[in-house]
């Protein structure tokens, strides 16, 4: 019996297309324009990507700029605002009850940003982490654009951590990435929130307190890396060509530099796999 032959995708443009689990065992890709391709968990044994053009296109790199810094400005400004404004409250305060709303809505949203790490709860890591950071955010410009009314606040906060939630759910990379980057700036508020009231009992001679909350900050600052180096991640690989998991054994890539492409678990030996 024949074996099939080879396929040849030669100088062609190829931008975004998916070959995901595809056999494209000694294909021919020479020259050809695979930004933004998909080849996970392929079989490219033995297939030919000399001189091919790797990583994401100029529209996906403006797009994933745009969506970070507009999430960054918005979540930055939207949680420094709500937590300047409660720094000097105590728990004898009757909007005490606000801060405890804030600062909770703050440790889910960097809690499950960090778990994202973990594929086994990176769904449900996400659909929580989203739904925390863009109920404050709700919270917050529903507020400003409703004049400080209450009721209008929580309504527009719960449509639109319920809106993130299905976004979430269904796995859109745009939506990924502003949890991301929501839940890195999140970790950063809460931190210098902690490391402010840790700075208050210690100037106190409140001792134990001052330590406790001393700790919890550098236990946050540990947190907020993970979801900076997070936030990077999937911003750097957003639509970028992936060969993740696939079989690259003798594949030839002669003048294709892969720092571009994501080549993670990705086999290119008999004996071995890229982590």
């Amino acid at each position: 019996m024949n074996s099939p032959e080879p396929e040849r995708y030669v100088n062609q443009n190829l931008r975004r297309r998916s070959f995901r689990g595809e056999n494209l065992r000694n294909a021919d890709f020479r020259g050809a324009d695979l930004r933004g391709c998909d080849f996970s968990y392929c079989n490219l044994t033995g297939a030919n990507l000399s001189r091919v053009r790797v990583g994401k296109t100029p529209a996906d790199a403006l797009l994933v700029t745009v969506i970070t810094l507009i999430v960054v400005i918005a979540a930055f400004h939207a949680m420094s605002q709500m937590l300047f404004a409660v720094m000097g409250l105590t728990p004898e305060d009757d909007s005490w009850k606000y801060v405890l709303a804030l600062i909770i809505s703050l440790a889910i949203a960097v809690i499950f940003a960090a778990m994202r790490h973990w594929l086994e709860y990176r769904r449900i890591a996400t659909i929580l982490s989203g739904a925390a950071s863009s109920a404050l955010l709700g919270f917050y410009y529903g507020g400003v654009f409703s004049n400080k009314n209450l009721q209008i606040a929580a309504i527009t906060a719960a449509i639109s951590a319920i809106i993130i939630a299905v976004f979430s759910y269904f796995g859109s990379g745009l939506v990924a990435i502003a949890v991301s980057v929501a839940g890195c700036v999140a970790s950063y508020g809460l931190t210098f929130f902690v490391g402010v009231w840790a700075i208050i009992h210690l100037s106190g001679q409140s001792w134990l307190w001052g330590i406790c909350l001393s700790l919890l900050t550098l236990i946050l600052m540990a947190i907020a890396l993970v979801n900076l180096l997070l936030a990077y991640r999937e911003i750097s690989h957003f639509r970028i060509t992936s060969f993740r998991g696939a079989n690259l054994t003798n594949t030839n890539f002669e003048g294709v530099n892969l720092s571009h492409a994501n080549t993670s678990g990705a086999i290119f030996s008999k004996h071995g796999s890229i982590g």
